[in-house]
């Protein structure tokens, strides 16, 4: 019994190991994060000046514009996203 372990323990000590695996590649970071929108933005106090509302109708449009900006780049960074998913994995 003591033969036959032998030769298997001197061709067990002889096989190379295999490289360990490569640790999967981490997408940009700027692919990962999407800009943060604009909150609406406070209505004026009652009772309301024709120059208050006119403000708080201008800074929701500003409001409204950012945040639509920020939705558009985020939906370009998920397709870029997508394509270096499928181009990596």
């Amino acid at each position: 019994m003591r033969w036959t372990l032998a030769p298997l323990a001197v061709l067990a000590g002889c096989s190379v190991l295999p490289a360990p695996p490569a640790p999967p590649a981490e997408p940009p970071a700027v692919l990962l994060r999407c800009p943060e929108g604009v909150p609406a933005p406070v209505p004026p106090p009652v009772p309301r000046t024709v120059q208050a509302v006119a403000g708080y109708a201008n800074a929701a449009e500003a409001a409204r514009a950012k945040t639509e900006h920020a939705r558009s780049v985020c939906a370009t960074r998920l397709q870029l996203l997508n394509a270096w998913i499928r181009e990596h994995l």
